[in-house]
This record gives C-alpha cells, sequence and structure tokens, in this order.
C-alpha cells in the first residue's frame, strides 16, 4: 500500500430519508478502520445529527458528503449545496455533535449552517 486513504464522495437529494444510507456508510468506513462499537455508535449520531442542521428549510438541492481515512482518524463534510437553506437555530443538534467528535466546524452564510466537517480519533 502506497500511503494513500481511501477518499469517498457522494451526492444525494437533500432529504431526510437519505440519512439512514449515510449513517451506514460511515458507520462501515469506520467498521473497516477498527472504531470500537461505542465510536461507531457515536458516528452514526453524528451523521444524523449533521442532517438534522443542514436538512433543516429544504427546498430542492442536494447534499454532498465527503468521508476520508487518516492515519489516526475518520474525518467527514458534509455541505448543502443548491435549494438547501440549512437551520437558522441549530441549538441542541450543534450541542450534541461537538459533544461527540473529537473536532467538529461548521461553516455558516447568513446565519444558517451550509457546511460541518468532523473528525473522530480512533
Amino acid at each position: 500500500m502506497n500511503g494513500e486513504r481511501d477518499c469517498l464522495t457522494i451526492r444525494l437529494p437533500a432529504s431526510p430519508r437519505y440519512t439512514l444510507p449515510l449513517r451506514l456508510l460511515f458507520a462501515g468506513v469506520a467498521v473497516r478502520m477498527d472504531f470500537s462499537v461505542e465510536a461507531i455508535e457515536d458516528i452514526k449520531m453524528a451523521v444524523s445529527e449533521a442532517c438534522a442542521i443542514l436538512l433543516a428549510g429544504t427546498d430542492g438541492g442536494s447534499l454532498v458528503c465527503l468521508t476520508r481515512e487518516e492515519a489516526d482518524a475518520l474525518f467527514f463534510e458534509m455541505r448543502a449545496e443548491g435549494g438547501v437553506r440549512g437551520q437558522k437555530d441549530d441549538g441542541i443538534s450543534r450541542v450534541i455533535l461537538e459533544a461527540l467528535a473529537d473536532e467538529a466546524t461548521f461553516t455558516c452564510k447568513d446565519g444558517r449552517c451550509t457546511g460541518i466537517q468532523v473528525r473522530f480519533r480512533l
């Protein structure tokens, strides 16, 4: 192996019905990286909370999700594109996401969250 890590990118319609498949995708990557069962549950919950934040007030558009393996962590980024407006008051979901992840960064525009970057360390 040449040291490069796998990177997956997926674009989905901006709809809450795709939250479950995203949870399964990220959980599958975490399993392959040997995360603990508890950490995998945290990752799945973080994906759900990120979807809740980004998909609030959807009006078409898409959700772009990227995940990559790092030497000591699982990184994922989710961003809303097109008609997705993002949640204006993302209070509790944001608090939960920040508590679950080792790092969480939020990109906001006009007071609405349009992107989230999350890192879980092994």
